[in-house]
């Protein structure tokens, strides 16, 4: 959200398996933080990145996604409504899915590839 808020003070933004609908997550989380969406429908809305990427920049490079496809905490889902919607809006993005991991990177060669790619990213673009 701070790439969409404040474009001008974060030059890159790295988003490891992002909630990007709060009406698609788990129900105990979010309603302990956001009471129930009947209650606060406009916080529900507001902190969706996925309803909001046509306020994201349009240069390259300044937004990674990662995602373990098999994540049984935040669906895989969102991180494809999310990249749905930057494609509709023309937003440029960089995505890297690991195929074979969950939430947490289990796997000793996708977590160091999961390191190197954040600090390759870093590196290339701040």
């Amino acid at each position: 959200m701070g790439l969409i808020h404040k474009p001008q003070v974060f030059k890159v933004a790295i988003a490891g398996a992002p909630v990007t609908v709060w009406m698609a997550y788990d129900t105990g989380y979010t309603e302990r933080y956001m009471d129930v969406p009947e209650n606060n429908q406009q916080g529900y809305e507001a902190g969706s990145v996925a309803l909001h990427v046509e306020k994201l920049p349009n240069e390259p490079n300044r937004l990674l996604i990662l995602h373990g496809f098999l994540d049984e905490n935040v669906h895989f889902f969102h991180t494809n409504f999310l990249v749905s919607q930057l494609i509709r809006a023309g937003k440029p993005y960089q995505l890297q899915i690991y195929p074979n991991e969950r939430h947490s990177i289990r796997c000793r060669e996708s977590g160091e590839h999961y390191e190197v790619t954040l600090l390759h990213f870093l590196q290339e673009h701040l």
